[in-house]
């Protein structure tokens, strides 16, 4: 950063947000002067000199023969904890200016932790004059939630005499190259996944790389010719820099690998991580072992049950694996196989930076009953739909959709991956396509508004199907089960401003996503979610609204008190119900449990005939409409 601020003439206004404190800058003097040499000839020279003694407050170890006082000053008061968007454009511009590189042609690849920070210079490029002519500059961005055509464009080779400044995290580091680099300006910062074993959360850290992945970044400059790297952080900052990033086994959750380590008859999983290279910490496999007892996965430490054998041969989160094969015993494996393959991949709702407004109106006119995953699902299938009707329609409704088609294939190829492989162990017999509703006008509510869209078809699901794929959600994310509790304000007729929803989670509150179609949710309910990160602030991705019968089914121990005419869920989730509806359920859970016990030895069973079963699926599909139950929240 030093030999940046060197080359550009940076200068660390007082006021600038980059400043790690506004007092104590040292000023200095100049003038210019004309020296005589021999012969007569004069040369101009600039001369800088200084009254007070930078030792004072100077936090470097940069020699004042190689750096001027300026730079010194400015590397001393930068705040080095900030990426300093200023400073990248004050690059750019040198890169124009200067008589080393002005010539140069080539693309510029600038390395950003994530898309906030992508989003932030990008409209600093955008609003400055120097970048606005799109016949010099063409300014793109490389995130998973933009759209696929500006991805694409990432990799044209740009006219001649144009510069593409390509706005990219890490997934440019390794995952992808672009040929026409040639320089890299690298901040030095990526965004990592930490699990929190106490809390059960994943944690999106910004962090400072390592220097393995400041040599990669380095090595994307050049990749046919030769390049150019600059560092947005010091020499010193550097020589700091851990050699490798964290092992990816000490910060992920360890569910899947203590399923497989049991599945190859490995031994205790505690004591066969304990041998590795860079083991993970204790904590974090007894949590893991955990979350498998609870979702019935093990016996004990080395014993698989059923459900454990035929989740180890899934290739997905034990979470989605259990929901697969719910999905497939109550005969709506599509459905959920659709839901399963999005959660595995990244969203197919594309979030232009130029259009985010209009892409989340799109997405919430696609959205229904109040689930990230139906509404996932229900862009898939109305795709599936319009792509029967030749390409140009299906390109016009992902356009018009903000879907990014790519996405959507993949989604596809999953789900048919993951139906032939649990037919492969067994769960065949009967898939079910639930029912939808076909329209070809605009609508409101469930269904989706099309009407700018010419020979496109909406669908809905009806009611029924709807409310057993949310059942099977419900019983795969368990314990992933938050509380929501709307009061409705008394001016909300005269201030109708949304107001973001709140849930609470058995570790606390937790703010739903803002990218979730149950951001400004306004009913008391259960979320079933896929996961709680924390980054600003504590959210839940992709949720789901969930019916209080599908947690007394699939949930976890029931508990009647009898005297207070309450049943409990694990000590947590609450009901105020007759005691004789929790005896029911209790029952109807152990004959549920039994059954699918049976099921799951022998997955060829047919469960179409079973009266529990339908029972189940009556029950579960009836009850928005069944006032007799009194399940009510315990307030």
């Amino acid at each position: 950063m030093e030999d940046a601020i060197e080359m550009t003439g940076y200068v660390l206004e007082d006021d600038s947000p980059y400043a790690l404190r506004q007092d104590q800058l040292i000023t200095e003097e100049q003038t210019s002067i004309k020296v005589t040499e021999k012969g007569g000839e004069q040369t101009k020279l600039d001369v800088f000199w200084t009254k007070d003694n930078i030792s004072s407050i100077d936090r470097t170890d940069l020699s004042s023969e190689d750096y001027s006082l300026q730079t010194r000053n400015t590397v001393t008061r930068l705040n080095t904890d900030r990426i300093n968007m200023d400073l990248i454009v004050e690059i750019l511009i040198f890169l124009e200016k200067s008589d080393r590189f002005c010539s140069i042609e080539g693309s510029v690849l600038i390395f950003l932790p994530g898309l906030a920070d992508i989003q932030e210079l990008y409209d600093m490029l955008s609003s400055d004059r120097k970048f606005s002519d799109p016949s010099r500059y063409q300014i793109l961005a490389l995130h998973s939630v933009l759209s696929s055509s500006d991805q694409t464009a990432a990799f044209r080779i740009p006219p001649k005499g144009t510069r593409k400044i390509v706005l990219a995290t890490n997934i440019a580091e390794t995952g992808i190259t672009i040929p026409d680099v040639v320089f890299v300006i690298d901040s030095g910062k990526a965004k990592e996944t930490r699990y929190m074993e106490t809390s059960r959360m994943s944690a999106l850290r910004e962090v400072f790389i390592s220097k393995a992945n400041a040599k990669q970044r380095q090595g994307r400059a050049g990749r046919v010719r030769e390049g150019f790297c600059f560092r947005i952080f010091t020499h010193e900052k550097y020589r700091n820099l851990a050699a490798y990033t964290v092992p990816e086994i000490q910060r992920v959750p360890l569910e899947e690998l203590c399923l497989h380590i049991m599945k190859c008859h490995l031994g205790d999983p505690n004591v066969f991580l304990s041998e590795g290279l860079d083991p993970p910490r204790p904590q974090a496999i007894t949590m893991a072992m955990d979350m498998l007892f609870e979702v019935g996965a093990c016996k004990s430490a080395s014993e698989l049950t059923p459900l454990g054998h035929h989740l180890a041969a899934l290739p997905v989160n034990v979470k989605i694996g259990k929901m697969l094969l719910f999905g497939a015993i109550f005969g709506y494996l599509e459905p959920v196989a659709v839901i399963a393959a999005a959660m595995t991949t990244i969203s197919p709702f594309a979030a232009p930076l130029q259009k985010l407004d209009l892409a989340q109106t799109a997405k919430m006119l696609m959205a229904t009953s109040c689930s990230d995953h139906l509404t996932v699902y229900k862009a898939y299938i109305s795709w599936e739909q319009v792509r029967s009707e030749g390409r140009q329609a299906e390109s016009q409704f992902c356009q018009k959709m903000f879907l990014k088609h790519n996405t959507l294939l993949e989604i596809k190829n999953v789900k048919e991956d993951l139906i032939k492989l649990l037919k492969s162990i067994g769960f065949s017999e009967k898939i079910n396509k639930p029912s939808h509703t076909v329209t070809k006008c605009a609508q409101i509510g469930d269904t989706l508004e099309i009407s700018k869209v010419k020979s496109q078809s909406s669908s809905q699901l009806d009611v029924g199907s709807m409310a057993m794929i949310k059942a099977v959600i419900a019983a795969g994310l368990y314990p992933n089960i938050a509380k929501v509790t709307y009061k409705a304000p008394v001016d909300a007729a005269a201030n109708p401003t949304k107001k973001v929803c709140i849930a609470e989670t058995s570790q606390g509150p937790a703010h739903v996503h803002p990218s979730s179609v149950n951001r400004f949710l306004s009913v008391s309910g259960w979320l079933a979610y896929q996961e709680k990160v924390t980054t600003s602030k504590v959210y839940l991705r992709e949720s789901c609204l969930v019916s209080p019968m599908s947690l007394l089914l699939f949930g976890g121990e029931i508990q009647v008190h009898h005297i207070k005419q309450l049943v409990t869920v694990d000590d947590r989730i609450i009901f105020q119900a007759y005691a004789r509806t929790g005896v029911m359920f209790r029952e109807l859970r152990k004959l549920l449990d039994l059954l699918l016990e049976k099921k799951l030895n022998d997955p060829s069973m047919d469960l179409g005939g079973e009266k529990i079963i339908q029972v189940i699926c009556k029950l579960l599909q009836t009850e928005k409409n069944s006032s007799k139950m009194m399940l009510h929240f315990e307030s």
